[in-house]
């Protein structure tokens, strides 16, 4: 089995991530957090050396397990710093959540988290996530007692997905003439300055 590159992992953090990150501990001695800042201010990977000042600071904890539970906790916030920076990330993340709470039975609460990333991902462009949130909606619709208000809610997000397919389907082709475009002028040349500088009509 490969082993975590947890090492690897927190070379690739800056001294205020890790700063960042030791706040997110437990408590400022907790056994992962002293792995963290050993392991940041190594120069090189040396386990024989990490194991020893790790023994040395907590000598009844494991080294191995503390290791182990050290990479998940940078994966996971990370993964949540990481949502705050970027939308695809952050509806994604939404996605999961959302899957969570539905697995558990909390069908509203995963319904308005699916609602609140289907907006934001029609903010950012990104319709094909639109539809997946759109899809899931639906399907929790179909999943409960339904009456008129829930057919007709039902009818309306079908809507708004054919909507965000067309809306895709467009950027789709946009983005095909752009990448054609960009070919021509590779293998032409740019038009001439007079057929760039006049404003687009509408």
């Amino acid at each position: 089995m490969r082993r975590a590159p947890v090492y690897d992992l927190i070379k690739t953090l800056s001294t205020a991530e890790v700063k960042k990150m030791t706040k997110r501990c437990e408590s400022a001695d907790a056994a992962y957090g002293s792995l963290l800042r050993i392991m940041h201010g190594s120069a090189k990977k040396d386990e024989a050396l990490f194991k020893k000042e790790f023994a040395a600071i907590h000598p009844q904890v494991d080294y191995t397990e503390t290791k182990s539970y050290l990479y998940k906790f940078l994966l996971r916030h990370l993964t949540e710093w990481e949502h705050e920076q970027n939308v695809f990330t952050e509806v994604n993340y939404a996605f999961v959540t959302a899957e969570l709470l539905l697995n558990r039975g909390l069908k509203q609460e995963a319904y308005t988290i699916f609602k609140s990333a289907k907006t934001k991902a029609d903010e950012a462009g990104f319709y094909q996530l639109s539809i997946v949130a759109l899809k899931r909606m639906q399907n929790i619709c179909f999943s409960t007692s339904r009456t008129d208000k829930d057919y007709a809610l039902i009818h309306q997000l079908g809507l708004e997905e054919a909507d965000a397919r067309e809306k895709d389907k467009a950027a789709s082709i946009s983005l095909q003439l752009y990448i054609r475009f960009l070919h021509l002028i590779e293998k032409h040349g740019a038009p001439p300055h007079r057929l760039c500088s006049k404003p687009f009509r509408k």
